[in-house]
């Protein structure tokens, strides 16, 4: 997690990456297609899932994208009652009704606040892996969706406003309605199938934010599987390690072992001294 190594920051900038246009011939850009090609493969044996998209610059727009694979997907089935969707707000935006599920007592989603809303008029819950303090392989579970923010944990720095990238893994069932073009191909050579008609269509001009794609994908090659396994223990040991050390200056909400982060407050700071969580924030950016 945060974890951004300038080799792979050299890899982005390499020309040949650098010279790349959309609008060029897919026979002239084999090389970056075998890359994103690639990038989803890998992303979907982390994940779970089976295939997925590059093309979304945020994860909100990751959001809003699964969110539209559940309408189409419903859509097609003739289940458009399904209205109802559990927690984001992009679910307006995509046409759903929104219902908040509240955190308990640990900061975590309760299973039985869930189940009074499991009807025929739920078309999709969404969780973050499985909350914010936590980390799993979601298609393990169960999930027919997820994106992720290749700008937080594979080697972007994200803050500020940017650069992102959002991909959407999905399940077998809604890879059809995956956005349109799709990459295929492979020892014979790749290509942009537009040939989709049950896709949503394009979520961003292009093909997704390809220098961020590019950092992942060195990241991934580089770590390996077990490194990538040792960066997330290490990011749990050191979230918990400073846990530790700061919760006798700030309150801990949630005292218990946490996963990749955790939560402080500012109140008591607020309240005695006028320093909010901003203020906090960019004295630690100074």
């Amino acid at each position: 997690m945060k974890y951004n190594p300038k080799v792979n920051e050299d890899a982005a900038n390499l020309p040949g990456f650098q010279a790349l246009h959309p609008l060029q011939p897919p026979e002239t850009a084999q090389g970056i297609l075998e890359l994103m090609h690639e990038t989803l493969e890998l992303l979907c044996r982390i994940t779970g899932m089976s295939w997925g998209t590059l093309q979304p610059l945020a994860g909100a727009q990751g959001e809003f994208t699964g969110l539209k694979l559940f309408r189409a997907l419903f859509q097609k089935r003739g289940e458009e009652g399904r209205s109802k969707i559990l927690v984001p707000a992009s679910a307006r935006l995509a046409g759903f009704e929104v219902v908040e599920i509240k955190s308990n007592e640990q900061g975590i989603v309760c299973p039985g606040s869930l189940r009074e809303h499991l009807d025929g008029r739920l078309a999709g819950i969404m969780l973050t892996n499985p909350n914010t303090l936590g980390k799993t392989r979601p298609g393990d579970m169960g999930f027919d969706v997820v994106h992720l923010n290749l700008h937080k944990t594979f080697s972007t720095p994200h803050g500020g406003g940017g650069p992102g990238s959002g991909p959407v893994l999905v399940k077998r069932d809604l890879v059809p309605f995956l956005p349109a073009p799709d990459i295929v191909g492979g020892d014979g050579g790749y290509r942009l199938d537009f040939d989709r008609p049950e896709s949503i269509g394009r979520v961003a001009a292009f093909y997704g934010n390809i220098a961020v794609v590019i950092k992942a994908y060195a990241y991934l090659l580089v770590m390996g599987g077990k490194g990538l396994e040792e960066v997330a223990e290490r990011a749990v040991l050191n979230a918990n390690y400073l846990k530790e050390k700061l919760k006798s200056r700030y309150p801990l909400p949630y005292d218990r072992p946490c996963m990749h982060e955790f939560v402080l407050s500012a109140g008591q700071l607020k309240e005695s001294r006028g320093v909010s969580a901003l203020d906090v924030a960019k004295r630690l950016l100074d």
